[in-house]
């Protein structure tokens, strides 16, 4: 990125998948296939990440693609392209000599990387060759092989070699891995098997990555210069934009380390190994000049991996000697901590820079009668105390802003959570992208998600801290292409992160960053968040396109099933007709029967068929009408189908009482089950004996379908023909229910209102036409006329609750004496009920904050609901209650009963309004189905909360819990 920027070019990184994770995503190799050649002017490829990710095959197809462009690789090494690699195979060799000539080791293991990686075969190619040159047989099974992702390359590691240690034979005194990570787990399996690194067997890796250092023992190993490596690579993709011509292959050499896993004491340590008190030999001619050399080199080493002047080195030195000679302390030390104060804000590498005390320390000592004095040793030990100081305040920094960046990635989480819809989601991003130090930022969708390439539409954009006005739809442009050609910051060389946007398998867009925070980890966090909401966003819009389409198909549902209760009516009205004239035109019945294609037929009082229309002799599966003469439904019917209609007609025949518009199934010619209307009268002869019965039944198969499919929307319809009025009353407001759900409350409000009006309404008209039953009449519209304005009084009690218009008069309160004084005016209801009414108080309860009247009104709603729903002999039992709860103190009353209980399944609608449960409706216990949402109200307005406890078992009963924060006092 530097390098870029210092030659005014526009630096694109593409990562497709966060290197700290596990494992490869598939879905961001989708990002792969956005970097068209059309689009950028050359490539700079990590050839590591495209095979580990796209694998070694697909990584050939990759490279096809930009044969017109200029590309340079790191570690690709392939024919035809410009390579920039680390020296692998010369490290490795470096680490094989110093563990034979230093350590002495000839049992040498290596853990290698996959074959066909480059780096991997060099490092072991070096490995080999390395053994022949120091006389050393390659031991096969001393050769493992594991991968370089991070957890699965140290699994493999581990597992190969505690494969060695467990091995009979001897043991390798030395193990090369082609990694640290490899190393350190290597180390950790041998320290488990119970030997120690490096005195039983030395352990060297390959990288010099931070964790190198986080173990003990430090790992010795070979530094690759990555940002070094990043930079050099970028100059030479831009001198070969710039007409130059490269060499195809170029070699960083490898550097080793060594630290303290192969037996060496650190570089760090032996630097300050030399003290004043130390006797020296006397130095031969020419020592003194090579000793000199010797540390200006190291002095240049050091400057080189501070990236700082060699020059600020050698002021420093000047300005020490400078100290030494003049007595003072003030020049080394102030030098010092100005060179500390221009290093990166939030790092200080404070090992390299105590390395400089050390090796200026030796230049002192290797001076002919070098001598440090009191004052040298205070300004080393000051000096060393300064760095010290200088990185623990780097650290701070660093860990304070590493805080920051996850506090702000919390507080954007939580807010794309909820940022469901596509206006609001880019309201949000709008808002917290740019806390997260973000100055530009562009996010676009796919236009097709199963070819993200194709093209895409641009719904934000930002630049220079601005929203950017985008069309209606956004602003489509080839995915490719990244930006839209007509913003303006798509010319700019601002460095841009480009993070594929998918949940699991579905591609969604692309989000393209102007380069802000340098913590990776923090575009991985940003990318999987931005892809949630989006996803819910999707599903958001699916699901209200879903419930337009319920609401239509309800309505016409609604429709057909009123058409057909119409036509049903209808047809039922004529059968009946029909069978009147049945009776009184006999001659006629031939005639008649053939004509209607209902199944009609009679019977004897044996069951055995005396007539059969041909619409019934089919339904039967017979030949004919005149087959099914004398014989009975055993003849055609399974057995226990044939029993069943055989009791039905005998329970007709023996009671004289007709079945009338009975579903029941049965079975076609074809062996399907049907379903069929059926009614059957008692057959009498001149004289009034029943001698048989007449039945007609109608194939109602496809309307139960249409009603088992209109099931799936509503609860159920009942007795659609024994009570039609009432199912079509109850139909109608299911209905109502599943169409209008927004409207809900005003549609129950209506109910409840009109349901007692037409009663009245009815019950004057009764009363004006049928005067012997006045009293009656007017006893039915006092209830009713009461049950309207229970309702309203419920009603505006919920408004006045709902607006917060009820006049609230908090007074502190005792809730043993409040529940006492409400038990003791039940009492007598309870003892007509033969119920059992305990209460348990809390000894010393904390009074409560609030209005007597609306409490009592609470309190007494859910009384009165225990009693009325507890059976004869049952019990209700109150309690009181305290608890602690974090910042308060809570006082609570609890109500139980040993009545039906609440099913589990009516528990969420519980507290709606005129909901009224299965025990309600089947115990006729009058009610509005308003008092547990008016108790609810109250306690809500104490700042309280309700539950309810029950497990559905009749007898069981159910417990309702209130808790109201405590005033603070105490009982007295």
């Amino acid at each position: 990125m530097k390098s870029a920027m210092e030659h005014q070019a526009r630096l694109i990184f593409y990562p497709a998948i966060n290197r700290a994770s596990s494992s490869f995503i598939p879905s961001a190799k989708a990002l792969f296939d956005l970097v068209e050649a059309q689009y950028v002017d050359g490539l700079l490829v990590w050839y590591a990440g495209i095979i580990e990710d796209i694998d070694m095959d697909s990584a050939g197809q990759f490279f096809d693609r930009y044969a017109s462009l200029p590309v340079v690789t790191i570690g690709s090494q392939r024919k035809g392209s410009h390579d920039l690699s680390i020296d692998n195979y010369h490290g490795s060799r470096a680490l094989i000599d110093h563990l034979v000539d230093v350590h002495g080791c000839r049992h040498i293991a290596i853990i290698r990387g996959p074959i066909g990686h480059p780096d991997a075969d060099e490092r072991y190619r070096g490995y080999a060759d390395a053994l022949q040159s120091q006389g050393l047989p390659i031991n096969p099974d001393y050769i493992g092989q594991a991968l370089f992702a991070s957890n699965s390359g140290a699994a493999m590691s581990a597992a190969i070699t505690r494969q060695w240690l467990r091995n009979a034979g001897r043991k390798p005194d030395a193990i090369v891995a082609s990694s640290d990570n490899m190393a350190l787990a290597a180390i950790r399996a041998i320290q488990d098997h119970g030997l120690h690194v490096p005195d039983d067997i030395a352990v060297v890796g390959f990288d010099d990555a931070d964790i190198s250092l986080s173990g003990i023992p430090s790992v010795t190993t070979i530094r690759q210069p990555f940002h070094e490596m990043g930079y050099q690579a970028t100059r030479m993709l831009l001198a070969l934009l710039g007409g130059q011509s490269l060499p195809e292959q170029s070699v960083v050499p490898a550097q080793l380390l060594v630290r303290e896993s192969c037996g060496c004491t650190a570089k760090s340590m032996v630097l300050a190994s030399l003290g004043s008190g130390a006797a020296h030999p006397k130095p031969g001619p020419g020592a003194f000049d090579s000793q000199q050399e010797a540390i200006a080199g190291g002095l240049a080493s050091i400057a080189h991996h501070l990236a700082i002047p060699a020059e600020k080195i050698e002021n420093l030195a000047k300005r020490l000697q400078s100290d030494l000679q003049s007595g003072t302390s003030h020049l080394f030390l102030t030098a010092l901590k100005q060179y500390l104060m221009e290093t990166p804000e939030l790092h200080i590498d404070a090992m390299a820079w105590q390395d400089v005390i050390s090796v200026l320390r030796r230049q002192i000592l290797a001076k002919p009668n070098g001598e440090i004095g009191l004052l040298g040793e205070t300004l080393f030990h000051q000096a060393r105390v300064l760095i010290t100081e200088a990185a623990h305040r780097a650290y701070i920094r660093h860990r304070l802003k590493t805080e920051h960046h996850i506090e702000d990635l919390h507080r954007t989480a939580e807010s794309l959570i909820t940022s469901f819809g596509q206006p609001l989601l880019i309201e949000t991003l709008c808002r917290q992208l740019p806390e997260l130090g973000f100055p530009g930022f562009c996010l676009s969708l796919y236009d097709i998600p199963e070819q993200p390439t194709v093209s895409s539409h641009l719904i934000m954009a930002r630049h220079d801290n601005q929203d950017i006005d985008l069309p209606p739809g956004g602003l489509p442009f080839p995915t490719g292409q990244l930006i839209p050609a007509a913003l303006p910051f798509s010319q700019q060389v601002t460095p841009l992160v480009v993070e594929p946007l998918y949940f699991r398998e579905q591609q969604l867009g692309i989000l393209v960053l102007e380069v802000g925070p340098i913590e990776g980890a923090i575009y991985e966090n940003l990318r999987a968040q931005i892809s949630s909401a989006l996803r819910g966003s999707q599903l958001l819009q699916q699901a209200q396109s879903y419930t337009a389409q319920l609401e239509r198909r309800v309505t016409e549902r609604t429709e057909e099933l009123t058409q057909a209760v119409n036509q049903l009516q209808t047809e039922v009205a004529e059968r009946q007709q029909a069978q009147e004239a049945l009776a009184q035109e006999r001659n006629l019945l031939r005639t008649l029967v053939d004509s209607i294609p209902d199944i009609i037929y009679v019977k004897d009082a044996e069951g055995r068929f005396i007539l059969k229309n041909e619409t019934g002799a089919h339904v039967m599966g017979a030949a004919s009408a005149g087959e099914v003469i004398g014989k009975t439904d055993f003849d055609y019917y399974p057995r226990e189908l044939a029993e069943r209609f055989h009791a039905d007609d005998q329970q007709v025949i023996r009671s004289g009482q007709p079945l009338i518009n009975r579903e029941e199934p049965g079975i076609g010619p074809e062996g399907k089950e049907r379903w069929i209307l059926t009614t059957k009268v008692p057959l009498h002869d001149s004289q009034g004996k029943i001698i048989g019965l007449v039945g007609v039944g109608r194939d109602i198969t496809e309307r139960k379908q249409v009603e088992e499919e209109l099931a799936l929307h509503r609860d159920h319809l009942e007795d659609l023909v024994e009570q039609r009025t009432a199912e079509l009353k109850a139909a109608n407001e299911q209905l109502l229910v599943l169409s209008n759900m927004k409207d809900e409350f005003v549609s129950n409000v209506s109910h409840e209102l009109r349901t007692p009006i037409s009663s009245i309404t009815l019950r004057h008209y009764l009363a004006k036409h049928h005067p012997d039953q006045l009293d009656e009449h007017l006893d039915a519209i006092k209830r009713e006329t009461d049950r309207l304005a229970r309702t309203i009084e419920d009603l505006l009690q919920l408004s006045r609750l709902d607006q917060r218009r009820t006049e609230f008069h908090p007074v502190p309160i005792n809730l043993n004496e409040l529940v006492r004084q409400y038990i003791a005016d039940r009492m007598p209801i309870a003892n007509s009920k033969q119920l059992t009414l305990n209460f348990q108080e809390e000894p010393e309860i904390s009074l409560v904050l609030a209005d007597m009247g609306l409490l009592g009104q609470m309190l007494s709603i859910l009384l009165t609901n225990a009693i009325n729903y507890t059976p004869v002999g049952g019990q209700v039992s109150v309690k009181t209650h305290t608890r602690q709860g974090t910042a308060k103190r809570w006082v609570g009353i609890s109500i139980s009963d040993t009545g039906p209980g609440i099913p589990p399944d009516e528990q969420s609608q519980l507290f709606a309004r005129f909901f009224r449960g299965s025990a309600g409706r089947q115990s006729g216990v009058p009610g509005t189905g308003l008092g547990l949402a008016i108790a609810r109200e109250i306690v809500k307005q104490h700042a309280g909360t309700m539950e309810v406890e029950s497990d559905g078992v009749p007898g069981h009963g159910a417990t309702f819990k209130v808790w109201l924060p405590s005033e603070g006092g105490r009982e007295a």
